[in-house]
């Protein structure tokens, strides 16, 4: 009888990242979907803010295969801009940038997301710095590159759980 009840409706499982099958009343179909597709709506975001093509794309790579949706920036401004319209669970900014530093997106946006329980983790190619601390006492969670990117996804998923 349950068998019945579930083989009637519709069921959606992620097979691989770019696989969804549907189970519809007792046959399969598999769609191609975009990763960006799979589940959208129960996937955490994180938005990345980055000015390096490189980075944005491993951690972009990275969190979709760790089940996130990303949604992702170029430098401060940017990142400010986005969040206007975007409610990321998490927010990745790198310090470095043109237009406007990590430093400054930070200051700009920590009050609002600090607010709503977001963490902002901070990331940086500099030697730990003095200020760092400031930005830690602020909130910031700073990750030194290079990192180990599966114990930023390890950490992530604590902070969000």
């Amino acid at each position: 009888m349950l068998h019945a009840i579930i083989g009637a409706l519709i069921v959606r499982a992620v097979v691989s990242p770019r696989i969804v099958v549907r189970r519809l009343t007792g046959r399969q179909h598999v769609d191609r979907a975009s990763s960006q597709d799979v589940l959208m709506d129960e996937q955490p975001t994180i938005l990345v803010i980055d000015d390096d093509p490189a980075m944005q794309t491993v951690l972009e790579i990275a969190l979709r295969e760790a089940g996130y949706r990303v949604e992702l920036a170029s430098d401060g401004q940017e990142g400010i801009h986005k969040l206007m319209t975007l409610r990321p669970q998490l927010v990745i900014c790198d310090i470095m940038m043109p237009q406007m530093d990590g430093v400054e997106a930070f200051q700009r946006m920590k009050d609002q997301l600090q607010e709503d329980g977001i963490p902002i983790f901070v990331i940086t190619a500099l030697s730990r710095k003095p200020w760092f601390a400031d930005l830690e006492a602020e909130g910031a969670v700073i990750i030194q590159k290079p990192f180990d990117i599966e114990q930023v996804i390890s950490l992530i998923k604590t902070m969000l759980s």
